[in-house]
């Protein structure tokens, strides 16, 4: 150190000087050192809990994320109303026309149905007995004997019976004329059940199965005209 300085230094005071510096600053150096090494162990500790501290913190923002992940993912299987909305599902305004939509259809329909009751009503105040019409031919479709009857002959299977049969009728078709009141009059309703089984009768032979189920048929409807119709049943019995 001596030759550093005798070389660098040419006057002996500014070397000296410059000694005692240098001198000084390895002996801060060392003293800071020092008080670093006899840090007391409490102090250690709070370190310790303050490093804890900072963990604890970084769980709990950990826990804040999970549950944010969480919440999303609920967000996401459940949207609400205004995400609905935005992913092109209906809106409030779109939901409330579609309920008014639905009202005035249903008042729609209640009022048609009304306008049909009415007429019905209207014109059973004038011959009550169409009402006992229409459950005669409700009983007859029950009986298992019609179902030979409930609809018209297939052409394509029979074709020779719309060449042989002036007026094909079925039962189907006088269930409908009682429901939409298409008869005037009780003796109408008679008339197309008589043309019915005698259609049956031209047609088919004596003792095959829907000859028999047409005797069958006649038999019944007779039975339910003269407890109900006594009246309409009694001008049948050149018919019957």
């Amino acid at each position: 150190m001596d030759n550093h300085f005798s070389s660098k230094w040419r006057c002996s005071t500014c070397r000296d000087e410059a000694q005692v510096a240098l001198q000084t600053s390895k002996a801060s150096r060392k003293r800071s050192k020092k008080q670093r090494s006899d840090v007391p162990p409490s102090k250690k500790k709070k370190v310790g809990k303050a490093n804890g501290n900072s963990e604890a913190v970084g769980r709990k923002k950990n826990c804040h994320s999970e549950s944010d992940d969480d919440a999303s993912e609920t967000a996401r299987k459940y949207p609400s109303r205004s995400r609905r909305s935005d992913q092109g599902g209906p809106t409030g305004r779109e939901t409330k026309e579609r309920r008014s939509g639905g009202a005035r259809r249903s008042d729609e329909q209640q009022s048609s149905r009304a306008e049909r009751s009415n007429r019905r009503n209207l014109k059973r105040g004038i011959d009550k007995n169409l009402e006992v019409c229409e459950d005669i031919v409700s009983d007859l479709l029950k009986i298992p004997e019609s179902a030979d009857f409930i609809d018209l002959v297939e052409k394509k299977k029979v074709p020779d019976y719309y060449d042989l049969i002036e007026r094909p009728i079925c039962l189907s078709q006088i269930k409908e004329k009682t429901l939409y009141l298409q008869y005037d009059e009780v003796d109408e309703f008679i008339n197309d059940m008589t043309t019915l089984i005698d259609n049956c009768f031209s047609y088919n032979l004596e003792q095959s199965e829907v000859y028999e189920n047409g005797k069958i048929l006649k038999k019944s409807f007779l039975s339910m005209l003269k407890s109900r119709l006594p009246s309409m049943y009694k001008q049948l019995k050149e018919w019957e």
